[in-house]
């Protein structure tokens, strides 16, 4: 949507005073701040407001703001995703992803038993997240790291393309009574993050649907301040014959499964230094520094 003069604009909004993490914000199209809230419905303290619009000062360019969820990439096309990433769209995915696949994942995976409540105590213990911090919960499907990070007190950024998979979202930030989640439609590889803006990025599984495993790196990088830290859960190249017919399979989607060397040349290549690893069956657990 874009507005041709400010008096337009004016007419379709109030503009309303927003918490401090908006200004971390900047617009994917002009690449630059000077975001603005307007507001239809009220917010909590920390929330986006349940229906409105964010405006970009510069270009104009006016984003909305709907059921609680603000969506910056309202241009982005099918073809900017995978098939796996287009799937995550549309029913049946966004409903049945964490309650059938995301609870069983890891254990088939790592060939261990690996609960969601151990993945969440994993994912604390790295990201090491404090209140007043800020994080981006990269390819957040369903919310699930976001909502397990929302307890350090830190303000999380879901950020995901599939429009489906952030009203599941939603529906148990807001049935758990989840607080300092803000929802986002972004690409990652355009993050509307300013340079050095936030504490954190944390991404599960996604990152190996996404079109280029590198750029959501390198733009990652960039978002992160000097310090900062990126927190991963992806998967690797099996070895076994049948793992390697079934990851051949899948790649027919555009899901990509790189061993753990070019993974690393990858991160490195991005600016990233690797501080911990572990690899479990075909699960690689990453921490990595800036």
């Amino acid at each position: 949507m874009f507005y041709a003069t400010r008096s337009q604009l004016l007419e379709k909004m109030m503009v309303a005073d927003f918490p401090m993490w908006l200004e971390r914000l900047r617009c994917p199209q002009t690449k630059m701040g000077g975001l603005t809230v307007s507001e239809i419905s009220n917010a909590d303290e920390n929330a986006l407001p349940q229906n409105g619009y964010l405006v970009c000062a510069a270009g104009g360019t006016v984003y909305d703001i709907r059921d609680g969820i603000l969506d910056l990439a309202p241009q982005t096309r099918f073809s900017a995703l995978t098939l796996a990433g287009w799937s995550n769209h549309f029913f049946p995915t966004p409903q049945l992803y964490e309650r059938i696949w995301r609870k069983r994942a890891l254990g088939l995976m790592t060939g261990e038993t690996f609960s969601v409540a151990r993945e969440m105590q994993w994912l604390r213990d790295w990201a090491q997240l404090q209140a007043g911090e800020c994080a981006v919960d990269l390819g957040t499907s369903t919310g699930l790291y976001a909502r397990g990070l929302s307890e350090t007190g830190a303000t999380i950024f879901a950020v995901d393309l599939a429009q489906g998979m952030l009203r599941e979202a939603q529906k148990y930030i807001r049935s758990e009574k989840r607080a300092n989640i803000v929802l986002m439609r972004a690409a990652a590889e355009n993050l509307p993050f300013h340079e050095d803006s936030v504490d954190a990025v944390v991404v599960g599984g996604s990152l190996n649907e996404m079109k280029s495993m590198r750029a959501a790196m390198q733009e990652s990088f960039r978002v992160v301040r000097a310090g900062g830290r990126m927190v991963t859960m992806s998967l690797s190249q099996a070895e076994k014959p049948r793992g390697k017919f079934l990851q051949t399979l899948a790649k027919q989607s555009g899901i990509q499964f790189p061993t753990v060397n070019q993974f690393n040349t990858d991160a490195a290549h991005a600016g990233w230094k690797i501080a911990k690893q572990e690899l479990k069956g075909i699960v690689l657990f990453s921490l990595l520094t800036k």
